[in-house]
This record gives C-alpha cells, sequence and structure tokens, in this order.
C-alpha cells in the first residue's frame, strides 16, 4: 500500500515537471506585430481559413477569420500570454444580461516559435495536452523592414550587373523603401559597403581583377536597415595559353601560341610573361609581351626550354606547355 502510494505522488510530480518543463523563455512583447496564416477551430466547422491577425502593446487585437472575435460586443477582445503554460489566452464579451457579463476564452499552446512563424494547438483551458485535431493557428509575422528578394548578377564586358526585386509587406504590398545599400567583397575579405542607391539594380564597373566577387543588398527604411538579400557570385578565372609552338630560324627562335579560352567568366588579360632555360639552368623569366607571339634572337648553342604563362590583373596563370629547342653550331673550322 506504501509503495502505491509512493508511486502515485511520484507519477504526480514527474507529470507535474513535465507540465512545468512546457514553458518557453517567451514574452507577450514576441507576440506583438501583424501576423498573416491560418486558422482551423471550432469556430471554423473544420475548415481552414485565412487570417490575419494585429496583436497591440496593450493586449487588445483584431483578427479577419472571425474565430476568436467577438460577434456582440465589438472592441472587447483581449489577448495575453502566459509563460507558465505556454499558451496565449483569447477572450472576449460573449454575453450581457442582468447586469452580469460572460466572456468566452480560448486557449491555443504554443508548439513552435521561430524566425517569425509561429504555429499554435487548440488547449481546453484546464488540460495541459494541445488538441491540434480541434484547433490549429499558423501564422508568420510581418516584417515592416524586408529585405530585397531575388538578387542577381550577370557579368557584362567587366561590368556587374546587379538586379533585384522590391521587397514586400504582407500579401504582395510594396514596402516602399527608401534606398538601397550594395556590399561587396573580394575573395575571403568582409562585405563593406559599395553604393547606396534608389534603383532596383546597380553597375559595379570595371570589374577586372582575378578571384571571387560576392555581393548582397538590404533596403533601408528611414534609419533601420532590413537584412540581407541573397549573395550573388562571381569568380574571374585565370586559364592558362594553349598550344606553344617553337621553330628555329638561324639562330633565332620564334614562339607563339594560343589565347586563353574558358568556359567560365575570364580576368582582364593583360599580357604574356616568357620563361626561358639554357642548359640545366633554372627557368627564368625572360620577357612580357602583350602579344601571342615572340622572337627570342641571337641564342647561344646549346639546349633552350621555354613555357609561357598569362598575367591577369592580379593573378598569374599556371604555364603553357613546354618546348624545347636544340641549336647546334656546324661547319666551324679549327
Amino acid at each position: 500500500m506504501k509503495k502505491t502510494l509512493l508511486l502515485s505522488v511520484l507519477s504526480i510530480v514527474l507529470i507535474f515537471e513535465s507540465t512545468r518543463s512546457i514553458a518557453q523563455e517567451y514574452s507577450f512583447e514576441d507576440f506583438v506585430g501583424t501576423w498573416h496564416g491560418t486558422i482551423f477551430s471550432p469556430s471554423t466547422n473544420g475548415s481552414t481559413v485565412p487570417m490575419t491577425m494585429e496583436i497591440q502593446a496593450n493586449g487588445f487585437y483584431t483578427e479577419t477569420s472571425g474565430a476568436l472575435m467577438p460577434s456582440l460586443y465589438p472592441n472587447t477582445q483581449e489577448c495575453e500570454y502566459e509563460a507558465s503554460t505556454n499558451r496565449m489566452h483569447w477572450w472576449y464579451l460573449g454575453t450581457a444580461w442582468g447586469g452580469q457579463y460572460f466572456y468566452d476564452h480560448f486557449y491555443y499552446e504554443v508548439v513552435y516559435f521561430q524566425n517569425d512563424t509561429l504555429e499554435m494547438h487548440y488547449n481546453y483551458w484546464d488540460d495541459p495536452m494541445p488538441h491540434p485535431g480541434i484547433g490549429t493557428i499558423m501564422l508568420v509575422k510581418e516584417n515592416l523592414t524586408p529585405a530585397p528578394a531575388a538578387l542577381q548578377l550577370v557579368m557584362n564586358d567587366f561590368n556587374m550587373e546587379l538586379t533585384w526585386t522590391e521587397p514586400q509587406i504582407g500579401s504582395g504590398n510594396p514596402a516602399n523603401p527608401d534606398a538601397y545599400n550594395v556590399y561587396y567583397k573580394m575573395d575571403e575579405g568582409p562585405y563593406t559597403l559599395l553604393e547606396t542607391t534608389t534603383n532596383t539594380g546597380f553597375s559595379h564597373e570595371n570589374v577586372t581583377m582575378a578571384g571571387s566577387h560576392g555581393y548582397y543588398v538590404t533596403a533601408v527604411y528611414g534609419g533601420e536597415e532590413s537584412g540581407a538579400s541573397n549573395q550573388v557570385e562571381i569568380v574571374l578565372t585565370t586559364p592558362e595559353p594553349t598550344a606553344l609552338q617553337s621553330q628555329l630560324l638561324a639562330d633565332n627562335v620564334v614562339l607563339n601560341w594560343d589565347e586563353p579560352e574558358g568556359n567560365l567568366p575570364i580576368a582582364m588579360l593583360q599580357g604574356y610573361n616568357i620563361y626561358h632555360k639554357f642548359n640545366d639552368d633554372e627557368f627564368a623569366l625572360l620577357m612580357f609581351t602583350e602579344s601571342n607571339f615572340y622572337t627570342h634572337q641571337e641564342i647561344l648553342p646549346g639546349m633552350h626550354s621555354y613555357y609561357v604563362t598569362a598575367v591577369y590583373d592580379g593573378a598569374e596563370s599556371e604555364a603553357s606547355n613546354e618546348v624545347v629547342v636544340e641549336f647546334l653550331i656546324s661547319g666551324i673550322e679549327d
């Protein structure tokens, strides 16, 4: 008998602790604002209907579905958040008779609240378990400073053409920001403010340097700035020259090669470095040229090796193929 009583007491304690654990660290201020979504409840006869709800800081609220609004006594609706039970409590004056006032009360437990997305399940007032099959409210908080959307980037003759769509509030209403801030970074550097514009597009001109060029955009509303749009990036690559060929004419070596090509965007090509090695020496820079050919004149007898790299704004490519020319002097009398 004592064991049964002790187990019963422990079960009650565990249930009590489990009930307490539902409490979350929200405050009523977290729910203040305008929300858009849906509700189904006993008042909607099992149908899911659209809802826009506005909760004010003083607890007064309005909502468009009618499921939580008074039908007889307007402007009597109020709400509060019960931190101890993690429930929103809604009530309004339902009946007034003979000097007595009777209020209708509704409870919805908060089961999900992240990134301005809120889900609540219906509660009977004295039941610690929510009942989503009886009623569910799904809402997304209206952002009064939304970010620009659908940022896109196209490269046009070393100009980075950015376009984006105007941010919206709620169901398609324009947010009308005062301006947009365009942020830019090179490779792994930090993003910095590049430009402020009132247009939904911007051209970053003369972007020629090899490497990664990243961008995002924010909207400016008075003294506030929105979050970031999606990020976009273009990498300017540095392909090497190809098909290096050599020809020995008397004591001159004529070199020519094909310009670099690639399917990816290429940094601005400035010219070529020609590297030369004589016999067993190390390769050393012989000449920089803007052309894709070069004549190495009056070479010494021996073995001559060559390769070429492409010089870009801010970078040098890998080496081309290597060619070897052997220059021998014959017919010299002692």
